[in-house]
């Protein structure tokens, strides 16, 4: 089980490498699986970095999650073809709608790395819950989120500090910092090095 996931993260990661370096590599890749949104193409639509442009994906199963500047869009692809299931945007919770990253907790909740902040969306809910400065994050511009190896801590990092908190708690604990720029927590999720 843990050689599928490793192939499963490799080939993902390799997806997600090549899509920075060549944008319209995501009209292929998109297509194979069955999903033709004429909205998700940004050479056809939006110029390069544009406001549809794919940033990152998450694959849960049969369920993928497109992270974009408009929002989170959720597809379900299975041997039938893809799709649409829902967008979700600052109305449905998120922290912003430009949606840089997206990982998954341990308890299965969906976490996506905003302009504004970060928003989380737990297993079976149907809103985000938004996390910013006002909300328990450090101040300044949102750069990087990370979680420990088992997924229970996740780690932000801000321009002025790092805000971390275990992902059942509710407060998150902040740390000041100056110009910080990454997040690379120990492999236990006690500790963390920022880069500047």
């Amino acid at each position: 089980m843990t050689r599928i996931l490793l192939v499963v993260l490799v080939v993902v990661l390799a997806i997600a490498a090549l899509m920075i370096l060549n944008p319209g590599l995501w009209t292929r890749v998109l297509e194979d699986v069955g999903i033709t949104e004429p909205g998700l193409y940004p050479e056809e639509e939006f110029p390069e970095g544009g406001a549809n442009y794919v940033r990152d994906i998450l694959i849960r199963g049969e369920e993928y999650l497109f992270a974009t500047g408009v929002g989170v869009m959720r597809y379900r692809v299975t041997s039938a073809g893809a799709e649409f299931v829902e967008m979700y945007t600052v109305e449905s919770g998120l922290a912003s709608s430009n949606v840089v990253k997206l990982h998954e907790d341990a308890a299965g909740g969906i976490w996506a790395l905003c302009d504004d902040g970060v928003a989380v969306l737990s297993k079976g809910a149907k809103t985000w819950t938004p996390f910013t400065a006002q909300k328990g994050l450090a101040p300044g511009q949102i750069y990087s989120m990370a979680f420990s190896n088992d997924r229970q801590r996740v780690w932000v990092v801000s321009s002025d500090g790092l805000a971390t908190k275990m992902i059942t708690d509710s407060a998150w604990v902040v740390y000041p910092g100056e110009t910080l720029r990454d997040v690379h927590p120990s492999p236990d999720g006690r500790y963390a090095w920022c880069n500047r």
